[in-house]
């Protein structure tokens, strides 16, 4: 069962799941992580969980995956191994997307907007840990997290035919408006990931009244970030 955890300003939504931690953040208290105060973040977050490193990407809506070896790199989705280092993506209505093998402490973090949807970068980060980190699908669990639904989400025409163009079932698109929760969920599907191995928080960043997030599209240039991130104890 999730938990909210308050540091200091800062609160959380965290499950824990075969000494796997998958945390959220919220803009609940004024939380704003950008990259001006990532630093200042990070070291409060290191010391809370009693981890040793906070590993993210510089994110550019692509489908690059990267392996995580002490430095930053460009990329929208990042996998590392071992204990006690966690690792995030950023989200203002993008999918953030958490992915642990608790048989051989893999983790991933996956930031998924509609480009990386469309590019399938889920799908790539999942078989790039079962080709170079030795993970299996049917260890693998897959959780997603708050972003924007397609009660919120309005898109254009070209963006709409893209999808069904590239062989999305029909049912992604509502009216004008795209669903970014089942176009992931027909991906993880086709991965042979189960129902029973998916997890998701039920919230929409735009609109949710249950907790507060940033988005983009209700805020513009004034929103935050959400960080997300997934790490082993």
């Amino acid at each position: 069962m999730s938990e909210v955890l308050k540091i200091e300003d800062y609160k959380f939504i965290i499950d824990k799941i075969n000494k796997g931690n998958f945390v959220f953040s919220t803009s609940e208290n004024h939380l704003n992580i950008n990259i001006n105060n990532i630093n200042e973040i990070k070291d409060s977050l290191i010391d809370r969980f009693k981890i040793k490193e906070i590993a993210y990407s510089k994110q550019v809506h692509s489908d690059i995956v990267i392996d995580f070896y002490g430095e930053i790199k460009q990329g929208d989705a990042i996998i590392s191994t071992g204990s006690k280092l966690a690792i995030g993506v950023f989200t203002a209505d993008c999918v953030p997307i958490l992915i642990c093998d608790y048989k051989n402490k893999t983790v991933a973090a996956v930031h998924s907007g509609w480009k990386g949807t469309y590019s399938n970068i889920l799908g790539k980060t999942i078989n790039k840990m079962i080709k170079d980190y030795k993970c299996s699908s049917e260890n693998i669990i897959v959780y997603i997290g708050p972003h924007i639904h397609s009660c919120c989400y309005e898109v254009g025409e070209e963006i709409r035919n893209k999808f069904l163009e590239a062989g999305f079932s029909e049912d992604v698109i509502e009216g004008n408006n795209l669903n970014l929760n089942k176009c992931i969920k027909d991906q993880l599907s086709e991965m042979k990931i189960n129902d029973s191995q998916i997890l998701e928080m039920p919230y929409c960043t735009k609109c949710s009244k249950e907790y507060k997030f940033h988005s983009y599209r209700r805020d513009n240039k004034s929103s935050g970030r959400n960080f997300s991130f997934v790490f082993f104890d």
